[in-house]
């Protein structure tokens, strides 16, 4: 690559794989918010962490993975063909939705779906239970005052 083109395709994709930070940040917002307004009226179950984390990865995936989509393509060795190549974020955009239609920058999210999905579920169902276990030895072991309901 570097002797075909220098150092610029090593840096193919950089924007979008700088705007992907965005899905911890959805994730973890819509998170929080969805479990606030729940906690108000109940207390939260390992089923609701496991719920909620689900329901904050599809968020955030659904939304970024356009760009997952257009990262890729750009860290691809393109076309020779200049009217096939993307020259940016947006003609990458561009170019997907006229030539495949807006269901061009979801191809292969089911998969990644189903791994980001379960993979979240799992995460926050697990932190909740370990949270609250270290938080019951704490009590019982006199370092934390007993929680008053």
């Amino acid at each position: 690559m570097y002797k075909e083109r220098g150092l610029a395709p090593f840096f193919q994709g950089i924007m979008p794989a700088l705007i992907l930070v965005a899905n911890p940040i959805i994730q973890y917002t819509v998170f929080e918010k969805l479990k606030n307004r729940i906690a108000k009226t109940r207390n939260l179950t390992g089923f609701d962490f496991f719920l909620l984390g689900a329901v904050s990865k599809l968020a955030a995936t659904s939304i970024t993975y356009p760009y997952i989509v257009v990262k890729s393509r750009m860290q691809l060795k393109q076309s020779d063909d200049a009217k096939e190549r993307y020259s940016s974020i947006m003609d990458g955009f561009r170019k997907i939705i006229k030539y495949e239609g807006a269901a061009g920058l979801y191809k292969g999210i089911s998969s990644k779906i189903v791994q980001s999905i379960l993979t979240a579920s799992f995460l926050f169902m697990a932190q909740a239970s370990l949270v609250q276990y270290v938080a019951r030895l704490l009590t019982a072991l006199g370092v934390r005052a007993q929680k008053r309901i």
